[in-house]
């Protein structure tokens, strides 16, 4: 007969025979295999990797949307070096992988700084010719897609230098 090694932390029935615990200390008590999933989604760990926050554990996608660190351009988890757009405006505080900070309209990547025009990110080059041709009265398409000029309705919006930041998640 098995021993009981106390309740599933995630179900609280007892456990006999096999149970699932971290090998590393990081997160605390023992699981049914069953019930050893992601805390949020509820889905079976494919690997055995998993993420914890506040002693419980996650998928990387759930982990990584409570843990405030999904790259605000591709939408995955950040983990190591990120760009952070300085507070205030429509892109304040945002963090992305250092590659998916890009302007909108030539998509090249915007590391040192970057002037932000109705909510969207532009290198200095691309901000400069867009006020011009608002200076110009050209209104127009840009190579930003839909939409065209900024502030859809002929106004262009103010456009403001912001700065970013290099940090480690």
């Amino acid at each position: 007969p098995s021993t009981a090694k106390g309740a599933c932390k995630a179900c609280q029935l007892p456990i006999t025979g096999k149970s699932l615990s971290s090998s590393d200390g990081r997160l605390t008590g023992h699981y049914h295999k069953a019930c050893f999933v992601c805390t949020t989604c509820r889905a079976p760990f494919a690997t055995a990797s998993f993420y914890v926050l506040r002693d419980a554990p996650y998928c990387a996608r759930d982990y990584h949307r409570l843990n405030g660190s999904c790259c605000g351009g591709c939408g995955g988890g950040i983990e190591g070096q990120c760009l952070e757009t300085a507070r205030g405006g429509g892109m304040g505080g945002r963090k992305f992988h250092p590659g998916c900070l890009v302007c909108s309209d030539c998509r090249g990547p915007v590391s040192e700084g970057y002037f932000e025009i109705a909510g969207r990110v532009y290198c200095e080059r691309d901000a400069m010719r867009r006020a011009q041709m608002k200076a110009r009265g050209r209104g127009g398409r840009g190579r930003g897609g839909p939409g065209g000029m900024l502030g859809v309705g002929g106004g262009m919006g103010r456009m403001e230098r912001r700065t970013t930041r290099l940090m480690m998640i």
